[in-house]
C-alpha cells in the first residue's frame, strides 16, 4: 500500500472522511463511533476497524488520543499528500492557502489611509487589530514596515471592518423652511399676475 492505486474505494473514503473533519493531529482525531455516526455509508463497525488497522500499518493514519477508552485516528502526511491533490478546495487546503497569502504593504497602507479618511481613528484600528499604535503610525507614514504577522492581522481587520455611510440629502431635496415656502408662494403669485397682465395687453 505504498501508492495511491493500492487504496480501494472504501479505504479512500475513510481517509476522505477524516480529511473533511480536519483530523490532522493527535488532538484533532476521530473514533470509529464518531466516523460511523457522521458517515453511515462507510459500513459496519468491524469493517471500518479492519480498514483503519490496515491504513495504520501502511502509515496512512495514526492513533490519536484516547476518547473514553476508544482509539481515535488522524491522517499522516502520506494520506494528506494524496487527498490534497484531489481535494484542492477542501477546508484544510483553504486554510493552508489563507495562511500562505502574502500581503502587499502598499495596498494595505492604502486601505488603512482610506479607512481613516472615512472616519476611523488610528488608535481604534490599532486596538482592534492588536497592533502597537506607534508601529501602525510609522507604517501609515511609510517610515517602517510591519511584521508579516501584524500585516496579516491589519489586512484581515481592514477587510472586515464596516463603516456606516450616512445618507446625505441633496440640496434640492432639502425640506424648505416656512419662510422659504412663503417666499416661493409669493413669487409664484407674482409670476402668475404678471403672466395674466401680459395676456390682457396682447
Amino acid at each position: 500500500m505504498g501508492h495511491t492505486f493500492d487504496l480501494n474505494r472504501l479505504e479512500f473514503n475513510i481517509l476522505k472522511c477524516l480529511y473533511d473533519s480536519e483530523c490532522t493531529d493527535q488532538y484533532h482525531s476521530m473514533t470509529i463511533t464518531e466516523l460511523l455516526n457522521k458517515h453511515t455509508e462507510l459500513g459496519t463497525r468491524m469493517t471500518v476497524y479492519k480498514k483503519l488497522t490496515k491504513l495504520t500499518k501502511a502509515k496512512y493514519v495514526k492513533k490519536g488520543i484516547l476518547d473514553n477508552h476508544a482509539d481515535s485516528f488522524y491522517l499522516l502526511e502520506k494520506a494528506l499528500k494524496i487527498l490534497e491533490e484531489k481535494e484542492s478546495n477542501s477546508p484544510i487546503q483553504q486554510k493552508k492557502n489563507k495562511e500562505n497569502i502574502s500581503y502587499d504593504s502598499n495596498s494595505v497602507r492604502d486601505k488603512l489611509i482610506e479607512t481613516m479618511d472615512r472616519g476611523l481613528m488610528l488608535k481604534s484600528i490599532a486596538v482592534n487589530a492588536g497592533i502597537s499604535e506607534s508601529e501602525l503610525s510609522r507604517f501609515k507614514n511609510g517610515v517602517d514596515a510591519l511584521k508579516e504577522s501584524d500585516m496579516k492581522l491589519l489586512a484581515e481587520y481592514l477587510n472586515a471592518v464596516v463603516i456606516p455611510v450616512w445618507n446625505v440629502t441633496k440640496e434640492s431635496e432639502k425640506q424648505m423652511t416656512m419662510r422659504e415656502r412663503i417666499l416661493a408662494s409669493t413669487n409664484r403669485s407674482i409670476e402668475k399676475k404678471k403672466s395674466t397682465g401680459d395676456l390682457l395687453f396682447m
